[in-house]
């Protein structure tokens, strides 16, 4: 995959992913505000209800008591009884209400008739009405007059506020923490506060007048504050909120499984272009080899200085060679897809080891090397597949030879520690960097430096030792340290 588009796609997925964050975020904070001020519409409500519940109350409480008074001493006081009118206001508001339809035609009709007098009676009537009226509102701004002289605190007991507050917040569903405070504009200083009304400035007030129809003096104002609004707020947005960020995660987390999965293909792809390149090119050694071969042989009847024999054993073993290419290319394929059914048996791996030992010892001797083997003479007992742990000790040890720049010393030592078998083989060749060690069990993977093909082989010989033993039950590590081996 090129390069350039694998950046412009991940661009613009990430560009495409941040919009989307961000207007979900957005969607978010309109659906909290909007919460808000639903909250704060409920909240004005309850309080418009607790002034006007209070005042009604208030009054009644005064009235009730000043009857009260009147009864128990007999004081008359000049005009007309506020009961009595009350009720007699009452009687003319129910017969106003109860006229039908009939009675309002008879009385056109009466009117009509007599003319002038009824006229005279109704404006009498009308007198009468306004004189009443007059009368109401004169003794409702002396009972005002007489509530200005009654300390506020006096009244806030009198008209129970807390009890009313409590009432009509369970009216309004906001069943949480409250605090108030009662302010008085006149005097300018806090009446009444709840214990906690003044532990953090910071919370949102609401406030209302307390006296909404009063017309004498400034109201004094009742301000409310909820410790748990922004808690409560959350509350009741809880499966959108925990939805919405769950979702977020989820998108967040395809991005980032895309991008990784990209990367990944990437990866393969140049490892199946290097894989591909290796192969030709260790195919093609042992093939212009055999064709050497063949040409000489087909010239053997011209010359008869080098034995027949010579060029058939190299023919033998360059194919040999291509074999095994091909042979481990299948193995590690089976294996992969798991349709290898090991032989597992249990064996004495002491011979086994002495005669890979006495075979390598000779290709380490040819580069005048050193090859030491460390065993016990007494059997050593281990349950495996004779054919691939034979092959897998052969690929490390040739790793050994296959990555060492300078004279190969390589050392192998067999252990048995409470019942466990231990196999270290090692060399003083080039060593692994740390990000190598992590690397080398990985399909296709070459430690090599530059592009130059300087290392023989597909990649595939570590890969190959770590599914065999895998499958084995022997567990196999790396310790390696770079230029020390």
């Amino acid at each position: 995959m090129q390069t350039k588009l694998i950046r412009s796609t991940i661009i613009f997925l990430a560009i495409a992913m941040i919009g989307f964050v961000i207007i979900q975020i957005l969607w978010i904070r309109n659906a909290i505000n909007e919460n808000r001020k639903q909250f704060d519409t409920v909240v004005y409500s309850m309080l418009s209800r607790v002034s006007a519940r209070f005042e009604r109350q208030e009054s009644l409480m005064t009235f009730s008591a000043t009857m009260s008074i009147r009864q128990s001493y007999s004081v008359m006081q000049p005009g007309i009884d506020s009961l009595n009118r009350l009720i007699d206001s009452l009687k003319r508001i129910k017969k106003q209400y109860e006229l039908k339809e009939n009675e309002l035609t008879d009385y056109e009709s009466r009117k009509d008739a007599l003319g002038l007098e009824a006229t005279i009676s109704e404006f009498e009537f009308l007198l009468s009405e306004q004189k009443n009226k007059m009368r109401n509102i004169s003794e409702w701004l002396q009972f005002e007059y007489r509530m200005q002289k009654i300390p506020l605190s006096e009244r806030l007991i009198l008209g129970d506020l807390s009890g009313i507050i409590a009432y009509e917040q369970t009216i309004s569903n906001l069943n949480f923490a409250l605090e108030y405070a009662v302010y008085d504009p006149v005097n300018q200083q806090t009446v009444f506060s709840t214990p906690g009304f003044f532990d953090n400035t910071k919370l949102e007030q609401y406030q209302t007048e307390l006296y909404p129809s009063s017309v004498i003096g400034q109201s004094p104002l009742l301000i409310v504050k909820f410790p748990d609004r922004n808690k409560f707020i959350l509350q009741s947005l809880k499966w959108l909120l925990i939805l919405s960020i769950a979702f977020l995660v989820f998108i967040i987390f395809a991005f980032y499984r895309t991008v990784t999965l990209i990367y990944r293909q990437k990866k393969i792809s140049d490892i199946k272009n290097d894989f591909i390149n290796n192969m030709t090119h260790e195919f093609k050694t042992p093939i212009a080899t055999i064709n050497l071969a063949t040409d000489a042989l087909s010239n053997i009847m011209t010359s008869n200085n080098v034995p027949e024999n010579a060029f058939s054993g190299i023919i033998r073993q360059e194919t040999s060679r291509m074999h095994r290419h091909i042979e481990q290319i299948l193995q590690i394929a089976l294996l992969e897809r798991e349709e290898v059914i090991l032989k597992s048996e249990i064996i004495d791996i002491v011979p086994l080891i002495k005669n890979i030992g006495n075979s390598f010892s000779l290709r380490v001797k040819e580069l005048d090397g050193s090859f030491e083997l460390n065993i016990t003479d007494e059997p050593v007992l281990c349950k495996i597949d004779v054919d691939h742990f034979v092959n897998s000790i052969y690929n490390l040890l040739d790793n050994s030879l296959k990555y060492n720049n300078k004279t190969p010393l390589i050392e192998v030592n067999v252990s048995v520690n409470h019942s466990l078998v231990y196999i270290s083989i090692t060399d003083n060749g080039i060593g692994m960097s740390k990000d190598t060690v992590r690397k080398i069990f990985d399909k296709f993977y070459r430690a090599h430096t530059g592009n130059t093909h300087n290392v023989k082989g597909f990649g595939l010989g570590l890969s190959y030792v770590k599914l065999v033993l895998d499958k084995m039950s022997i567990k196999i590590e790396v310790d390696s340290e770079l230029n020390k081996g």
